[in-house]
């Protein structure tokens, strides 16, 4: 049986559409795992970029802490010396729309990349290493030893620019200011910051973001009276919007 010498360092979670996938004189192996991969589905697995193998993971039980999976060498295989034949696609955010997925596939696809696959990440060990702060970018004032702010000159600009917006519109200035808090005290929190990473990833980013606003503006215009019209459903979906342009100025200046 093959082993993965799985850390930090070297895996990471990718996505994969199951075209085709048959055992090959192994019928206990695919009793065993409940004849998964199955055709026409969508999948997580953990590349190992060490040895460029694949743990194609159909199950996760997180009150046992187990994760149930299939390793395989090749996404594209006719040797049947390896005991199955495949032809598996890597998804990504240039070639979602090339796949025939359907409506539960997708659904479970943007749950997965919302939530930072964070139920396998706390079984298993995946990278990539944590990046730096996007804040480190966007305002970079520092503490000071006596607990006051030290300004640089970008946030002292950023002072300025909110102190015109007050004086001309004050309106606009409170709005803003509603949308900072909402950032500072929500979506920057240590206890989810981290599954917000994905907002950055290059590939799935943008979807990430993008179809989290059209969620939470969905629910606000909903004409359910109990739900809808809910302010921080409207911030929340600003924060997303702004993540989104987070993540070009990150990629960018990277």
């Amino acid at each position: 049986m093959m082993t993965l010498s799985d850390s930090i360092h070297n895996t990471e979670i990718i996505y994969l559409f199951v075209n085709k996938f048959s055992y090959v004189g192994n019928l206990m192996t695919k009793e065993e795992n409940g004849g998964h991969p199955k055709p026409r589905k969508v999948y997580r697995a953990v590349r190992n970029t060490d040895t460029n193998t694949f743990r194609i993971i159909y199950k996760v039980d997180s009150t046992q802490k187990l994760v149930h999976s299939v390793i395989i060498e090749d996404l594209q295989c006719d040797d049947e010396t390896h005991g199955y034949t495949c032809d598996i696609r890597e998804v990504t955010l240039n070639n979602i729309l090339d796949f025939d997925m359907s409506e539960k596939c997708l659904d479970n696809l943007i749950r997965w990349i919302d939530t930072d696959n964070k139920d396998v990440k706390e079984i298993i060990p995946v990278g990539p290493p944590n990046k730096p702060s996007p804040m480190n970018f966007v305002a970079q004032g520092k503490q000071a030893p006596e607990g006051g702010i030290l300004i640089n000159e970008e946030l002292g600009a950023f002072i300025h620019m909110a102190a015109e917006l007050h004086d001309s519109d004050p309106l606009m200035f409170g709005t803003v200011f509603d949308v900072l808090d909402h950032l500072s005290t929500q979506k920057y929190k240590p206890e989810i910051f981290e599954t917000g990473w994905m907002g950055l990833d290059k590939k799935h980013g943008a979807g990430v973001n993008i179809s989290s606003a059209i969620k939470k503006l969905s629910k606000y215009m909903s004409d359910d009276r109990r739900t809808n019209l809910d302010e921080d459903d409207l911030l929340g979906a600003i924060s997303d919007l702004l993540s989104e342009q987070a993540r070009r100025n990150y990629h960018e200046i990277e």
